[in-house]
């Protein structure tokens, strides 16, 4: 389980679920704003996004994260899952991170952009509709600048957030320094992210037991070094579930071997029936690995995979129970592409939220929020603590999905908009703030 380190807080604050004024001045320097948003990622900036345009200042608001931009971390998943700039994500039309109004959709855009009739159809029925990765990067990144996002952000590291005694939260950071401060806030919102992602537990064993982070890699984690290593050798693969991941995974193995005229063998293994293809980019790759069966270099195999150890020659080999028996895969490497969420427990401010914060899981073993995203039994004083994002509980639509960002944040400005925090925004004030975004004017 996560929690603060150590070192970072005396013991005297360490245990306290509570603090005192006093007691955070004497450990260290203690600044005041009323809205902290810890994260950094979509999801901090969907709520500051929304914030802005309602007219908070933006002196009244600090994004504390250690990301360079809020698009990182979504890029960096995008690159090590094998997702160009140039393709779509697996998300809808009606959510979009850097337009509080959602209009227009991406696919209005799109047609309009590329003077292409064919996303219309989609965007005026609502169905869903597929982004490029690189149309919601330059979107975020558009959008920040006019909102004057990095000069709201503070970089650092987040150990803890605790209630205080009179009110509101202290949010403990250590700078790039290494020195630790606080920030005083009447309001903190959490949009961490996913706390990490597990392998699946036979793999997680095997790195738990040999330490061998080099063959045994999720398709969400660096993993260069696995294509680098079969362009330099000949070698077999066990790609490891069959989803949208899996697929991009065995098209970026199935592209470098045509591209460098390879010899790597592939071994896909997964529990239960995999999905039909859909559309001629997924039925032409289909094709391929079809070709690659008949030609004895894709083996597709369905079974349960419950022990993997160390093989002969620095390999790995794949104890597989399946009907007719057992079966043993010898491979050089194997890419887990199931994706499984870790515990929410594993993030070192959650952690410390469920042990001395008050908040407390939900049915789905992510935090409790009320239907405005507010921590279930976190409250202190007239402050309230806000969760969004992969690690709470959402109402309606999946937490972790643009829309589902976009519905918090939404929330979220509706709760502090009744404390008196925000302006509220009538239909004529949206209306001027919806041109000046379409402008590109920035926010006042």
């Amino acid at each position: 389980m996560g929690g603060p380190r150590r070192g970072i807080l005396p013991p005297s604050l360490l245990e306290s679920p509570r603090w005192s004024d006093p007691m955070v001045a004497a450990a260290m320097p203690v600044a005041d704003v009323p809205f902290v948003t810890v994260g950094g990622g979509i999801g901090s900036f969907a709520t500051v996004d929304r914030l802005r345009v309602h007219g908070v200042p933006a002196e009244r608001i600090r994004v504390i994260t250690d990301l360079d931009h809020p698009a990182q971390t979504y890029e960096r998943l995008t690159r090590w899952s094998q997702l160009p700039p140039t393709a779509r994500i697996g998300t809808g039309s009606r959510g979009r991170p850097d337009a509080p109004w959602c209009f227009p959709s991406y696919a209005l855009e799109e047609a309009w952009r590329e003077r292409s009739p064919r996303p219309l159809p989609g965007a005026l029925l609502r169905r869903p509709w597929s982004p490029r990765a690189a149309t919601v990067l330059a979107g975020l990144e558009r959008e920040a600048a006019r909102i004057g996002y990095a000069d709201m952000t503070v970089k650092g590291s987040v150990h803890v957030v605790r209630r205080r005694e009179d009110g509101g939260y202290f949010t403990v950071l250590t700078g790039p320094d290494g020195a630790p401060r606080a920030y005083r806030s009447r309001y903190v919102h959490l949009a961490v992210g996913r706390p990490g992602l597990r392998l699946l537990p036979d793999l997680q064993r095997y790195r738990s037991e040999y330490g061998d982070r080099v063959r045994v890699v999720s398709a969400y984690e660096p993993h260069e070094h696995v294509y680098a290593a079969l362009r330099d050798k000949a070698g077999t693969v066990m790609v490891r579930g069959g989803g949208g991941l899996a697929a991009r995974v065995l098209r970026r193995l199935i592209e470098d071997r045509e591209a460098h005229g390879l010899q790597t063998r592939v071994v896909q293994a997964f529990r239960t029936v995999l999905a039909r293809p859909s559309g001629p980019e997924r039925r032409a790759w289909q094709a391929r690995l079809r070709d690659g069966a008949a030609h004895g270099w894709y083996h597709c195999v369905r079974g349960v995979v419950d022990l993997v150890e160390p093989g002969p020659g620095g390999r790995v080999v794949a104890h597989l129970r399946r009907e007719g028996g057992r079966h043993q895969f010898l491979s050089d490497f194997i890419i887990d592409c199931a994706a499984l969420p870790a515990d929410i427990a594993e993030h070192q401010v959650l952690a410390d939220l469920l042990a001395r914060g008050g908040a407390r899981r939900g049915p789905l073993d992510r935090l409790e929020v009320a239907r405005s995203f507010e921590v279930t039994g976190a409250a202190s004083g007239d402050g309230a603590l806000y969760a969004s994002g992969p690690a709470a509980l959402g109402v309606g639509v999946p937490a972790d999905t643009f829309r589902g960002l976009q519905r918090a944040a939404r929330e979220i400005t509706a709760d502090l908009t009744r404390r008196g925090f925000c302006p509220p925004l009538g239909p004529v004030a949206a209306t001027g703030q919806w041109l000046r975004w379409a402008r590109g004017v920035p926010v006042r």
